[in-house]
């Protein structure tokens, strides 16, 4: 099968995403509460163009959150890529309008540390088991500036693109509203905003504004817990220049982003390990990535 078609797509969605259009899902990392958290994500796609996707090929977190009172928290957070991937047909991109040229075999490698980020929580409980959270985060320009748009390896967590753009810095705010029962259905709702700034190929003249947002439902008994995540996010800034340099159509869905998560979480005291599965709703999405395996292990440091 001719995976031309499919590299092509690619590149054209990496190279648009920052001139074009956060969060993964709600349930990929648990809201903070009073109670000092460690938390180390890992996210492992399986792609349609790509052989030799080794075990621990993927995009990695580790997030700490570490409560100052009963209501806020600063939080910190460290994005890792770690992946290599052969592609299965010999093709490679020239990186201009000429498209592709023949290649006898490409490998992509990817290893670095993306864009870290900052930030602060606050949480207002209206109920037992009812919270209202705010979070403001910063995402310091730390990523090099050798990483390459075009690698595949970013395509893992389009959601959250900004963590891995190099020369670019990100303001970002969500609000969410959870229901957190002991047992039976919950339920939660986030949206935010986040500002791209940066002086480089992935940002706009006049900085870039997103929106991104999350609804979650799920089903908690004894130590189990079993949840469904619909999240996404669209680029609201845009110029009439972008579809004619990356030869593409400016229609809204194609500055939006969206995925579906099915996940499960285990309490076992202060540790608690999830494992979800994300699927893009896109068809064209899916057609490069057909879906993504993650894994988070969180430990919580309370008595």
């Amino acid at each position: 099968m001719n995976k031309l078609p499919h590299l092509l797509s690619l590149g054209i969605f990496l190279s648009l995403l920052p001139v074009s259009i956060k969060g993964q899902s709600a349930q990929l990392f648990t809201p903070p509460d009073s109670v000092a958290r460690l938390e180390l994500r890992y996210l492992h796609p399986f792609y349609e163009s790509a052989d030799n996707q080794g075990l621990l090929n993927g995009n990695y977190d580790l997030t700490l959150s570490y409560p100052i009172n009963n209501r806020w928290n600063i939080q910190a957070s460290i994005p890792i890529i770690f992946s290599k991937y052969d592609l299965d047909n010999s093709y490679s991109y020239d990186g201009g309008y000429g498209g592709y040229a023949g290649a006898k075999t490409t490998t992509l490698k990817d290893n670095f540390i993306g864009n870290i980020m900052i930030g602060v929580n606050t949480n207002h409980y209206q109920q037992k088991s009812r919270v209202l959270s705010l979070d403001l985060q910063l995402y310091l320009p730390t990523a090099p500036h050798k990483y390459d748009p075009l690698s595949i390896a970013a395509g893992t967590n389009l959601c959250e693109y900004q963590k891995y753009l190099y020369d670019v810095t990100t303001i970002a705010t969500k609000v969410t509203y959870a229901s957190n029962p002991e047992t039976g259905w919950f339920y939660s709702l986030s949206g935010g905003a986040q500002l791209l700034i940066g002086k480089s190929d992935y940002v706009g003249d006049d900085n870039d504004l997103y929106f991104s947002y999350a609804l979650r439902t799920g089903y908690k008994i004894k130590s189990f817990a079993f949840g469904l995540d619909y999240n996404g996010i669209i680029k609201l800034t845009h110029t009439e220049t972008d579809a004619y340099r990356y030869r593409r159509s400016h229609e809204f869905r194609d500055r939006m982003f969206d995925a579906i998560n099915v996940s499960a979480h285990y309490s076992l005291n202060n540790f608690q390990p999830s494992i979800f599965y994300s699927v893009y709703t896109r068809n064209d999405l899916r057609d490069i990535i057909s879906g993504t395996l993650g894994i988070k292990l969180a430990y919580r440091f309370a008595k």
